[in-house]
């Protein structure tokens, strides 16, 4: 999609997902500073066209784990994600998490009670053996709302639960998920603290947050 058709008000009670697919600049999955500029370009394109602020007018800033923001766009939350070749900004009025995972193959034992609660585990082996797509779909839910709380791995895996459309901390706190489905090959979900849907999936042309 154009992406000049991007809106200029910060979307309440709903998320807007950007998509760049990097394919012809990445030549493997460690080319980490291409992937950091290109976050970054495009977190300040969408800040821009949504707060109307010039580019050259935002820095990024990041809190004390690393979770990035723009002190001159306070209302704008955002966050990246980057998996296989592709590069997702989500864009909401409240804190947000996004996490983007290339779908592979993992082995069984990667599941551990360090990482998963054990109602996720008994989801995971549902069936009695294990389900590499509950795998990912739990595993997504997760890091989108250690990056929405903005903790990251400082944050215990195992403290929290992914219940569906629902996170449950220790203390009792809830979160909101929504997944998306419609990226072949890769799974992704958004956390919200508040009830939020998903508003647009736009795919940019990794050239237009280069001009």
């Amino acid at each position: 999609m154009d992406f000049s058709t991007s809106y200029n008000t910060v979307p309440t009670n709903y998320i807007d997902i950007y998509l760049i697919d990097i394919s012809d600049i990445i030549h493997s999955s460690k080319d980490h500073h291409i992937v950091s500029c290109f976050s970054k370009k495009l977190a300040i394109s969408l800040c821009s066209k949504y707060i109307g602020l010039e580019k050259s007018s935002l820095n990024e800033h990041t809190t004390q784990y690393g979770k990035p923001y723009f002190k001159e766009a306070p209302h704008f939350h955002f966050n990246i994600s980057h998996s296989g070749i592709w590069i997702g900004c989500a864009v909401s009025s409240q804190d947000i998490g996004l996490d983007i995972q290339k779908i592979i193959r993992r082995h069984h034992n990667i599941v551990s009670s360090q990482l998963f609660s054990p109602y996720e585990i008994n989801s995971i082996f549902s069936d009695g053996s294990y389900d590499n797509a509950a795998y990912f779909h739990l595993w997504t839910a997760k890091e989108s709302y250690a990056k929405c709380i903005g903790t990251g791995f400082h944050t215990p895996f195992s403290s929290f639960t992914v219940m569906g459309s629902k996170v449950l901390s220790q203390d009792g706190d809830s979160y909101c998920i929504q997944y998306y489905d419609g990226l072949n090959g890769y799974a992704i979900a958004v956390c919200t603290p508040s009830p939020a849907v998903i508003r647009h999936i736009k795919y940019i042309d990794v050239n237009d947050i280069t001009t």
